[in-house]
């Protein structure tokens, strides 16, 4: 897959929307950022963005200095995206679970495609592969993001092929 061939790529600078449980950390930084070259890490969550601690410590300690770690509400991504703001040098967005994905484009939020990457293990879920894990809750929403026209795939690092997300659950429900 070539990242910059896509509408959100286009239209809003957005290189890579993840869904990722750590957000911030080395395979995003040190692997996907090194192959994607983003000016921008934005973390998407309600969460992270009204917890000043975290957010402190994941906008000032996560990222090499010449990367600009934001994090944001939905609400104001949303808003910050339809600004323009990662056309100079595009983003990569992170969010923790499906349906944060979920949200944030029932708020208005664009995407076109979303890397879904690491996905830990926890009570009520269940491996589909290497650190991808789910529940019945994250796979409805993964098949209503899907349904909202948005093309999902899961690859965690760039050097592995991406797999289709739908093809791995449903082999596992057979």
């Amino acid at each position: 897959m070539r990242y910059t061939d896509s509408d959100q790529f286009r239209e809003y600078g957005i290189i890579l929307a993840r869904i990722d449980d750590r957000l911030v950390h080395g395979q995003v930084v040190a692997g996907w950022n090194r192959v994607l070259g983003a000016k921008y890490i934005v973390v998407v969550s309600d969460e992270v963005a009204g917890d000043d601690f975290r957010r402190a410590l994941i906008e000032n300690a996560a990222a090499p200095g010449d990367i600009v770690v934001k994090v944001f509400t939905r609400q104001d991504a949303a808003a910050e995206i339809e600004k323009g703001d990662y056309k100079d040098g595009g983003a990569i967005l992170l969010f923790a679970a499906p349906s944060e994905v979920a949200k944030f484009v029932n708020i208005g939020g664009f995407l076109s495609v979303v890397n879904v990457g690491g996905l830990h293990q926890s009570p009520g879920k269940r491996e589909y592969a290497t650190a991808l894990w789910l529940d019945d809750g994250d796979i409805e929403d993964l098949y209503n993001i899907r349904k909202m026209g948005i093309e999902l795939f899961y690859q965690m690092v760039p050097m592995e092929n991406a797999r289709d997300i739908f093809a791995l659950i449903e082999n596992d429900n057979e």
